[in-house]
Formats: C-alpha cells, sequence, structure tokens
C-alpha cells in the first residue's frame, strides 16, 4: 500500500493468490469541484424538499475505497442497484471461487484509474432516505451503497449493502436551520456513531486529503474495508483480514475517493427500490431488508446516537 509498508499477513496472502480482476468499467472518472454548500447549517426546506435530494449533497460522504497494491488487486466497487435496463434488481454476482484470496474485486465495477493516493474514483448511486426524527429531535440523512458482491472466496455472498447515516440537530428553537450533530457507520450487521467533532470531515475541494479530527467541517470521510465493504471513521493499513469476526482489523486506505454529485444525479430515493426489497438476499440494508416488520423511517430514526 501506499500509506505503509506491506505486512507480513499480505505478502502471505499475496502468495497464496494469484487471479486477474475482470473489470466491469462505468462512466468517465469525475473531477471534483466546489460545492454549493457555503453555509454550516442545512435548512428545513433543503431536508424536506423532493425527499431531500439537495440536502443528502450538502453533507454527502467522502467515501474512500482501499487497494491491495502488491499484485494490483483492487476492491469491489459500488454500482447501481438495478439491472441494465432498470427495471429489475442487479442481479450480482457470487464473487472468487475456490482458495482465499485478496482479490474481492472480481466481477465489480472497477473504481477508476490508479493514480496514486487519493485517486478520483467513479461516480455511482447513493440511495439515500431523509427523515425527520421526532423522538431525539433530529433529522437524518442515510447513504447507502450497493454491491454486488463481499469478501472474496468463501468468506463473500452475493449483493452486500453498508450505509452511512449524517445526523443534524437544530442550531436554536424555531430556527429551522440544522447542524450536522454525528455520524452512524453500518459495519456488517451492527452500527457504529461519533459526534461529528470526533471525526474526519473536510469542506472540498482544497482539504481533500486532510485527516485531521474535529474541523467539523461539512463531509465526512468514511473509510470503506476492502474485503467486505464495512464503513469506519479512520483508516487502518497495517493489518489484513477476511473475516467479520475480525472487522475492526479489516483493511481500508485512501487509495480512491467519491462524493456524490447532485447535478449529476448520484442521490436516489431509496423507495425507488421498494419493489425488489426481497431480491437482495439477506443483506443488511435498506432497512426494509434488515427491519421487515418496521418502516424504513422508523428503522433509522433508532439507530443510537453517540
Amino acid at each position: 500500500m501506499y500509506a505503509s509498508a506491506p505486512s507480513p499477513r499480505m505478502f502471505a496472502l499475496a502468495a497464496v493468490c494469484n487471479i486477474i480482476c475482470s473489470y466491469v468499467h462505468s462512466s468517465a472518472v469525475p473531477r471534483l469541484t466546489a460545492r454549493d454548500d457555503a453555509v454550516t447549517s442545512i435548512s428545513g426546506f433543503d431536508l424536506s424538499f423532493e425527499g431531500g435530494v439537495r440536502a443528502a449533497g450538502y453533507a454527502a460522504p467522502l467515501w474512500l475505497f482501499a487497494r491491495e497494491e502488491i499484485n494490483g488487486h483492487d476492491p469491489c466497487y459500488p454500482e447501481g442497484a438495478t439491472n441494465a435496463k432498470g427495471d429489475g434488481p442487479n442481479p450480482g454476482t457470487d464473487g472468487p471461487k475456490g482458495p482465499l484470496g485478496p482479490n474481492p474485486g472480481k466481477d465489480c465495477t472497477h473504481p477508476g484509474p490508479a493514480k496514486g493516493l487519493y485517486s478520483p474514483g467513479r461516480p455511482f448511486s447513493n440511495y439515500i432516505t431523509v427523515v425527520k426524527c421526532g423522538d431525539s429531535q433530529t433529522w437524518r440523512i442515510n447513504y447507502s451503497l450497493y454491491y454486488v458482491h463481499d469478501g472474496a472466496g468463501s468468506q463473500g455472498h452475493k449483493h452486500d449493502w453498508e450505509s452511512a447515516t449524517v445526523v443534524l440537530r437544530e442550531d436554536s428553537p424555531s430556527s429551522d436551520m440544522w447542524h450536522r450533530d454525528a455520524l452512524i457507520l453500518s459495519q456488517h450487521s451492527g452500527r457504529k456513531a461519533k459526534s461529528w467533532g470526533d471525526i474526519e470531515s473536510v469542506n472540498l475541494p482544497d482539504d481533500l486529503k486532510d485527516e485531521n479530527v474535529g474541523a467539523k467541517k461539512r463531509h465526512p470521510k468514511v473509510y470503506v474495508s476492502f474485503f467486505k465493504h464495512a464503513n469506519f471513521f479512520e483508516k487502518k493499513t497495517a493489518v489484513e483480514v477476511y473475516s467479520a469476526a475480525s472487522q475492526g482489523d479489516e483493511y481500508r486506505s485512501d487509495d480512491w475517493y467519491a462524493i456524490g454529485d447532485t447535478n449529476r444525479g448520484d442521490f436516489v430515493q431509496d423507495s425507488t427500490l421498494d419493489a425488489y426489497k426481497d431480491k437482495y438476499g439477506d443483506t443488511t440494508a435498506p432497512y426494509w431488508i434488515t427491519h421487515k416488520r418496521k418502516s424504513k423511517d422508523k428503522a433509522i430514526c433508532e439507530y443510537e446516537l453517540p
């Protein structure tokens, strides 16, 4: 990896795996531009208008993806959750077969050219739900990403969903202006939450590589684990594991970045997938899968705060 010398475990993994990735290319790599979100707080109007799509752009996560550098193996990258015609679910893939190896990107969309740390990744859909939670007096913007499979070899499964949830609180009573207060990240079947002052965040584009905690800027940095897509608040390049049982040690870094763009249409209401809610197997998001007896809004509002 670029961030640190390869660990002995990664050398061992590389020695038992020599698989060539098959790439599925999507649209051209976008350039990162300054965003139309100069104010820190977000209005209640923007949070409620047209399903909160504009607000989703204002607080969008900066997603970060890792690469296994010894053999050039790439991650399984997010893509659309519908089929090529848009009239059914993405069929997904079973992922790599045979011996375990550091090649989870097989049969997945490729992130784009690798040009060192913070290479721009290809755009993908962020499936969103924006909901006002009365009990906690918060607004919550939930972003879900779809992958055709997770893991590698027998550790993987068809279809995968993971999410990040931005929590906002009102600046003052009746102001209807809402500031970023916390971030909740999915990690397989569980979630972890931190206050906004305890995470890495950026305004973009000039501070793209800033890893300082506590800056309280607009866009949270979310590190996606290399093998099984759990989301983390920080990168970790010293240990590489496959098993979700050791999920805290899952490899994650910043070889590619991507952030949704409202003008490009990257934010999609996840209600557009409701017709396919029983077609993604036993993966752990969106919310009609993990919370079949609850509405999506209720499930998101029950996520524990830090």
